[in-house]
């Protein structure tokens, strides 16, 4: 059995959410750890090039502290925005979560910190080359019932054929 414990984080990963509450996007995280955060506070979400500042208030006993903080459901478009907090020295302080917003979906806090480069899917691939490729795929598998001997002269033949096309 593999390890089932959440990662290291600078805030309780199991006790805390993301959700949508009166049109805001309302991120929640219980117990933070967060050095020099700064007052009040405030979370930057970044998603590619858009980055948008979320306000909150850190409230509770200090053993039970959460960390909310709001920002407009309109303005958090669809994709995995990568979370940061502001520090009372104006930088910054990656935060070992990710947030997932799909539509109309419920939103989803993500664990660890990194974020892949593209949040869209790639587009689907289209033209003589790859229409060469997937019949290349193909010839490999007609070719698979043949004899090795005869399958090489006549996968060879047939390649150069749709080189030839191809240029």
């Amino acid at each position: 059995m593999g390890n089932s414990l959440p990662p290291p984080a600078s805030f309780d990963l199991v006790d805390s959410v993301a959700r949508t509450r009166d049109g805001d996007v309302e991120l929640v995280l219980a117990n933070p750890t967060i050095d020099d955060l700064a007052s009040p506070p405030v979370l930057v979400l970044k998603q590619g090039k858009r980055t948008l500042e979320a306000a909150g208030a850190l409230v509770g006993e200090p053993d039970e502290r959460r960390l909310t903080v709001r920002a407009p459901r309109a303005r958090v478009t669809d994709g995995i925005w990568s979370i940061a907090a502001k520090t009372a020295s104006g930088g910054q302080q990656p935060i070992q979560a990710r947030l997932l917003v799909q539509a109309n979906r419920p939103l989803v806090l993500l664990w660890g910190a990194k974020t892949p480069d593209r949040t869209e899917p790639k587009p689907a691939r289209t033209g003589v080359r790859h229409a060469a490729a997937s019949a290349g795929v193909a010839l490999d598998r007609v070719l698979s019932v043949l004899p090795p001997d005869k399958a090489v002269g006549l996968g060879e033949r047939a390649r150069r054929a749709a080189r030839a096309v191809i240029r």
